[in-house]
């Protein structure tokens, strides 16, 4: 098992009456509520609500916001029913990846999360060793993987939950890339 600090790559959010519209005549597939979906630029769109999204940047990514979302100082340019989240500046992004992640997450996560009961591509927010979250599975061909998007404020202290369950399963701290890759 293997994690990694991805907080350094660029996420976007968008929510708002016509955040799904805006999304679809921008060539997005959608996914349904507390799901996601692949994007032809590699990127991961995950929907929260009706009309909330998150996008996290593939492992290919580039510079600018993944899944087309508008930069955040839009100012008077906002069209209505649009608001952007700031989620670069409001959340880190952890991954964690590897065959023993169930029971790594069945120690700090009350969801069970086997692949049985949490399909690839389910999200969920939910409480992560006493922490709010949002988890996103993204099974990779090769093994399991979660993304956990957290707000800075608790993301120190998650970041250490999840480097202790991930020493206790044989795992360790690893490069972002080595983990995006599989």
């Amino acid at each position: 098992m293997r994690l990694a600090d991805l907080s350094l790559w660029p996420r976007a959010g968008l929510k708002g009456g016509a955040a799904s519209a805006w999304l679809e005549q921008r060539g997005a597939h959608l996914p349904a509520i507390n799901a996601a979906a692949r994007q032809k630029d590699g990127s991961l769109l995950a929907r929260l609500a009706e009309n909330e999204y998150i996008a996290l940047a593939g492992s290919a990514h580039t510079n600018g916001p993944p899944c087309g979302l508008p930069d955040f100082d839009l100012g008077a340019d906002r069209e209505p029913g649009l608001c952007p989240v700031p989620r670069f500046a409001a959340n880190a992004w952890f991954v964690l990846a590897g065959a023993r992640l169930d029971e790594a997450f069945a120690k700090v996560c009350g969801i069970d999360l086997r692949p049985a009961k949490f399909a690839n591509h389910l999200v969920a927010q939910t409480i992560v060793a006493r922490t709010t979250a949002i988890l996103v599975r993204d099974d990779s061909p090769k093994e399991p993987r979660f993304h956990v998007i957290v707000d800075w404020t608790t993301a120190q202290y998650l970041w250490d939950a999840l480097v202790d369950a991930t020493r206790e399963y044989d795992g360790a701290v690893a490069a972002a890339a080595s983990v995006m890759s599989g």
